[in-house]
């Protein structure tokens, strides 16, 4: 009898590709659903969710939609609501629009004086980049005489002009003075923080007093020499930096009348000494002084 040879069976090596196909399947499955659940609404999420379930079997009532992101426990809005929300989104953007614009005239107006006096070698703006933010430079030779802080009658004219166009924007105004890094060797004034502080002190008195400028809506700063704006490395760089800033902050529209100062009431009696205290005062013995 011939003996059959049977072929011995080989192992199929490559049956682990067919596990490998089906991982890679769920992921992107995987990934293709989260990506969905990230961009769609309830609506859709509740359609993929029992598209899901119907296709591994679950029970339709199982499944349970889930809100979208940042609706939870939030009620619908009506079609009324939105537009109430649409309106005050306008409102506010165009209240923000005014106040960028009354700014920007601020600036406007300020340059157009500039120009017409001859002053770009002695004022200087500076705007921040959002618009909120106005800052005017004065150089210190324009206000005052050399390491004094009485402000000169040319000074004077230009902070009554200078003032006529900040008192009524209705936006809190900071002046701070500033000087070079020379030590000062004035009498009068120990330090140049004294000596920048006197200075916009006596900007603001002037405003207040001479241009009316409410007094709660201004206030003097003084830095010395540790804010300058550029190296005080030359005489040019150093006349830079001795200088007299009016910083102006949009922090929206402020009532003048709320903030001024009432009028505080005379009570005469409060001051007004008794006859009784002064003879009290009258009968103490002054003391005796032993040497």
């Amino acid at each position: 009898m011939e003996r059959r040879h049977k072929h011995e069976e080989h192992e199929n090596d490559e049956r682990w590709l067919i596990t490998y196909a089906d991982l890679i399947t769920l992921l992107m499955v995987f990934f293709v659903v989260m990506w969905s659940i990230s961009r769609a609404d309830a609506a859709k999420f509740a359609s993929v969710a029992q598209s899901l379930s119907v296709a591994f079997g679950t029970p339709k009532g199982s499944v349970i939609p889930m809100p979208a992101a940042g609706s939870s426990h939030s009620p619908k809005k009506s079609p009324k609501d939105a537009s109430k929300n649409q309106s005050a989104g306008a409102a506010q953007a165009g209240a923000s629009s005014s106040h960028e614009t009354k700014l920007q005239s601020v600036a406007k107006e300020i340059e157009d004086m500039i120009r017409e006096q001859g002053l770009q070698d002695m004022i200087a703006l500076d705007g921040s980049a959002d618009g909120r933010k106005l800052t005017i430079r004065l150089r210190d030779s324009i206000l005052f005489d050399r390491g004094g802080a009485t402000l000169t009658p040319e000074a004077q004219a230009l902070i009554e002009r200078l003032g006529g166009v900040l008192k009524n924007i209705g936006m809190v105004v900071n002046v701070s003075g500033h000087t070079d890094d020379i030590p000062i060797r004035s009498g009068v004034y120990g330090s140049n923080y004294e000596l920048s502080t006197a200075r916009s002190t006596a900007v603001v008195i002037d405003l207040i007093n001479r241009v009316g400028f409410p007094g709660a809506m201004i206030f003097p700063s003084g830095y010395g020499e540790y804010r300058p704006i550029v190296p005080n490395d030359s005489l040019e760089n150093r006349a830079r930096n001795r200088r007299v800033e009016f910083v102006i902050t949009d922090e929206g529209p402020l009532d003048l009348a709320a903030v001024a100062p009432k009028p505080a009431a005379e009570d005469s009696s409060e001051h007004a000494e008794s006859p009784a205290e002064t003879e009290t005062f009258a009968a103490v013995p002054a003391p005796v002084q032993h040497h």
